[in-house]
């Protein structure tokens, strides 16, 4: 009996530990020690483990945030094996509509997408859809990574108008004006964009701008669509102006997300192309593509912008054959992460052809060219800008 007692008072003391490195560990990825943050969970893993098993749900949490904390490190493939295993025995051990499983499947999905696998992102998403976790806040952390999968997988209008309706219910249930609403509303603008849908981008990123802080992430990323939806308009003074005050601020926050200081750098360097400064949109596009690469995962950020944004300035400086390398490159790059009708992937696809008219190859442009004609007719409709400019650059062919 004493030693069942004795026994039963390890088992609390090393669960009490690692309930506490659990939450340190969560203290630390804040202030930007995900290596310590690491260490911390694996030991927690370790010890509910061992105590708890290794399907539990208290187990299968801190997997859940191990799996976070290599993100954070730049380790994605580690941390999709970790989300697998979560996934596979949250499923087996406590079935579809337990909390754990939704959140395990939801962080999978959302590994999957920047890795370049919208499709089973999606897959993963609506499977959470369709369990007791659909409504309240893990159904919108769902739907959150449906619409992210959506555009990546070239469904632009699709994730627009799912968009709209998921900020209705979002609305209903937190406020007009919670984080996550006007998250949903950013992805809404970011495809409204691609649609080439300007005005109302504009229109809609205003309102999302006055409803959020100036100190988050979303603001940054609002305002990077609406520099977007400022230069499809041929407003390139607001454009430049707000691409500046945005990366300013951004470069403040980069700890908050990595990717807005680089989104950012190229709309302002997109800006500078249409002004027809291209030296200047050459310098910030490659110093955003050095300090994207220090940080860890940086390569894999944006995939295909960086190398699109380069080609432009290189072909305004008349510089063509290492345009031809970097849209080349960024056209392998965005068909690899992304669907090959994603907005993206069918930018660089044009550029190339556009590359190779000026390079006198009217063989290779022309196919080139009639192929994107036809994704851009068949994807964004006849009236889209890329669609029309893509037209008119084929049928002015010598």
């Amino acid at each position: 009996m004493l030693a069942g007692w004795r026994e039963r008072r390890v088992t609390q003391r090393d669960l009490r530990h690692a309930a506490d490195l659990w939450s340190n560990a969560h203290g630390l990825m804040e202030q930007g020690s995900a290596e310590n943050a690491e260490r911390a969970l694996r030991e927690s893993v370790r010890l509910r483990t061992k105590r708890l098993g290794a399907d539990e749900a208290e187990t299968l949490v801190a997997k859940i945030s191990l799996a976070r904390a290599l993100r954070k490190q730049g380790m994605s493939a580690e941390a999709m094996v970790e989300l697998r295993d979560v996934v596979e025995r949250a499923t087996r051990a406590l079935g579809d509509n337990h909390q754990t499983t939704a959140l395990a499947r939801v962080r999978l999905a959302g590994l999957l997408i920047s890795a370049g696998h919208p499709q089973e992102a999606e897959e993963l998403a609506t499977a959470v859809l369709a369990t007791g976790q659909s409504s309240g806040v893990m159904g919108l952390k769902a739907w959150d990574v449906k619409l992210i999968a959506l555009a990546a997988s070239g469904r632009h209008a699709q994730a627009a108008t799912e968009a709209l309706a998921l900020m209705t219910e979002s609305a209903s249930l937190s406020g007009a004006h919670h984080p996550r609403t006007l998250k949903i509303a950013s992805h809404r603008v970011q495809n409204l964009v691609f649609l080439g849908e300007f005005d109302q981008a504009e229109q809609e990123c205003r309102a999302i701008i006055t409803s959020c802080s100036q100190q988050g992430a979303l603001w940054l990323a609002v305002n990077n669509a609406l520099v977007f939806a400022l230069n499809g308009l041929g407003r390139h003074d607001e454009a430049e102006a707000t691409a500046r005050a945005a990366l300013a601020q951004g470069r403040q926050l980069a700890q908050l997300d990595g990717r807005m200081p680089l989104a950012l750098a190229l709309a302002l360097a997109r800006t500078l192309t249409a002004r027809k400064r291209y030296d200047e949109a050459l310098h910030v596009a490659l110093e955003a593509r050095a300090e994207s690469l220090q940080s860890p995962g940086g390569q894999r950020r944006l995939p295909g912008a960086v190398g699109v944004v380069i080609a432009h300035a290189l072909f305004g400086l008349g510089r063509l054959e290492e345009a031809e390398v970097e849209v080349r490159e960024a056209v392998a790059v965005s068909e690899s992460m992304l669907s090959p009708t994603h907005h993206r992937a069918l930018e660089a696809a044009t550029l190339l052809g556009t590359v190779l008219v000026a390079q006198g190859r009217r063989i290779e442009a022309e196919r080139q060219l009639t192929d994107c004609v036809a994704a851009w007719t068949t994807h964004f409709g006849s009236t889209h800008p890329r669609t029309v400019a893509a037209t008119a650059e084929l049928a002015a062919l010598p």
